[in-house]
């Protein structure tokens, strides 16, 4: 089966925030287990980053590697992943960037270390949904929810201002947030769509 027909995006996407999950089930106290099975997933969606980039096509000007399934008909949203030459750069940035915060983990003790990990690695998920997304609304909640792992990190493991710094994070992103789920709404209206390409046009 060739590469191209494999939902690489899903699988890179997804391949993440299954491994966060698995962290969640490694005893605390197992903290060399925790850093090499969190290691190990990073690699491997690194890995997966870099056949994404093997079968990307920089030569062509059309979304790459399309994967799109009918979510909520009646309102015409899709689970629609793709690439193109700006979100495959931000893609590699992020999968390179976690293997080396997850390398530099090795040299850190912290308590809760396999909670801390998992959100790592499910805040790598969500970060590649968000450049693989193609639909507004899909964007929109990859968007949204990468500040919950984001939230959690801060408020635990922060420094000593991390309650008044995840306030004070919560507010900007809140306004910031409804603000963009209004232009994404309005955006629709006038296409009678929420891809993403259809915005274009305007």
């Amino acid at each position: 089966m060739p590469m191209s027909n494999l939902p690489l995006l899903s699988i890179l996407i997804w391949t993440p925030i299954f491994g966060g999950l698995v962290l969640l089930f490694i005893k605390e106290y197992e903290d060399d287990v925790i850093k090499y099975v969190s290691y190990l997933f990073t690699s491997i969606t690194l890995i997966i980053s870099l056949i994404v980039l093997a079968n990307f096509d920089p030569r062509s000007h059309s979304l790459q590697l399309e994967e799109k399934v009918t979510w909520i008909a009646n309102l015409n949203i899709n689970y629609h992943l793709a690439i193109d030459g700006f979100s495959i750069v931000f893609i590699l940035l992020t999968t390179i960037t976690t293997s080396i915060i997850n390398l530099y983990s090795f040299s850190e003790s912290r308590e809760q270390n396999n909670k801390y990990l998992s959100l790592f690695l499910i805040l790598e998920g969500i970060i590649l949904g968000v450049f693989c997304a193609f639909d507004s609304i899909l964007f929109y909640i990859f968007f949204e929810a990468m500040l919950i792992p984001l939230f959690l990190i801060i408020g635990i493991w922060g420094g000593d201002k991390r309650v008044y710094a995840t306030i004070k994070f919560f507010i900007y992103t809140l306004v910031g947030s409804v603000l963009m789920l209004i232009s994404l709404i309005y955006l629709s209206m006038q296409t009678s769509s929420f891809f993403i390409y259809d915005f274009y046009g305007l």
